[in-house]
């Protein structure tokens, strides 16, 4: 899972009693698992479990870090009414969504980047409840210098994230 979805999962929980997390990779689900999340695989319909364990509601905050329009799809299925959606994942194309199914459902979406600097403190304060959760995401160090084999490994999936180091 990367580091993005750890961190979300991880501050979820801090604040919910459920946080569930839709995957297709079962490694990643494992990991989601770990943290306590409740994992649901992508192609046994996720949306169906949610509103199953909801009385058919639906999920009060959904937090779309993929950035496809399927996964936004699937997020406007999911929310239950008056619920929200905040949209974090890098939208690449054009995104149609069903204008009837959000003012019926009376969706609020959040979209963009996280405004670090005016979370800064929270976050923080966040980090420091969860961080015996995440201290594995930052577990290898690597020479500024090496810094292309920290992009292989980190694409490859064998780091979370790689701490670069400038040497004397």
């Amino acid at each position: 899972m990367w580091p993005v979805g750890i961190c979300a999962i991880a501050t979820a929980l801090t604040r919910c009693d459920i946080a569930f997390v839709i995957e297709m990779v079962p490694e990643c689900l494992a990991e989601a698992e770990r943290l306590g999340a409740k994992p649901l695989l992508l192609n046994e319909d996720p949306g169906a479990a949610i509103k199953a364990a909801t009385d058919r509601c639906g999920a009060d905050i959904l937090l779309e870090v993929v950035g496809t329009l399927d996964a936004m799809r699937l997020c406007v299925d999911i929310v239950r009414t008056f619920g929200s959606i905040s949209s974090v994942g890098v939208q690449t194309e054009t995104v149609a969504l069903e204008g009837p199914v959000l003012y019926g459902k009376n969706v609020t979406i959040a979209w963009g980047h996280c405004p670090v600097r005016g979370i800064f403190e929270e976050a923080l304060a966040t980090l420091d409840k969860v961080q015996d959760k995440v201290s594995f995401l930052c577990d290898r160090s690597i020479k500024l210098e090496e810094a292309e084999e920290a992009c292989w490994l980190f694409n490859d999936r064998k780091a979370h994230k790689v701490l670069l180091v400038r040497t004397q």
